[in-house]
């Protein structure tokens, strides 16, 4: 091996060393460059799986129920709408007084008119629609008892995550 000609072999091993640094440096500058752009809030979201965002909206919702103590109501009818106005996505979450009455597609109304308010821009006239419809449904499956008081703030919290 090499007996012919040393300093070919020299040249052809430093060439390959070359082109394996440069490809090292080209694939470590890509990287880089890939982690800053996703780093950018909008291109995160826009490169993120439907599925993935579907998830981690429900985990915060379930964490807003659960902290909140939404489940805790004397017949078991805590109602929680929440919206995730970065990922427009939105969820209702029932405990078991009103889950148990009302059908998936109900709360899907109630969803549809605060999504459409947040595509639109007008992400308070969503809620205040889903509320509107959210509202009917309970009177409707859950109506109002005279010994009934409210347990929960019917208020609008602003979370930063």
């Amino acid at each position: 091996r090499g007996e012919g000609n040393p300093g070919r072999i020299g040249v052809a091993e430093a060439a390959v060393g070359h082109a394996l640094v440069a490809y090292a440096s080209v694939q470590g500058v890509l990287f880089v460059a890939t982690a800053l752009i996703v780093w950018i809030p909008l291109v995160r979201r826009l490169v993120t799986p439907r599925a993935l965002k579907r998830e981690r909206v429900h985990r915060r919702a379930l964490e807003q129920f659960m902290t909140r103590a939404y489940h805790l109501t004397d017949d078991d009818t805590g109602v929680l709408i929440f919206a995730s106005l970065a990922e427009r996505q939105a969820i209702v979450l029932a405990d078991e007084g009103v889950a148990g009455k009302v059908g998936a597609a109900e709360w899907k109304a109630v969803v549809d008119a605060l999504v459409a308010g947040m595509r639109s821009k007008d992400p308070g006239g969503g809620f205040v629609r889903a509320i509107e419809r959210a509202a009917d449904i309970l009177a409707a499956h859950c109506p109002r008892q005279p010994s009934d008081r409210n347990q929960l703030p019917d208020t609008v919290i602003e979370l930063d995550f």
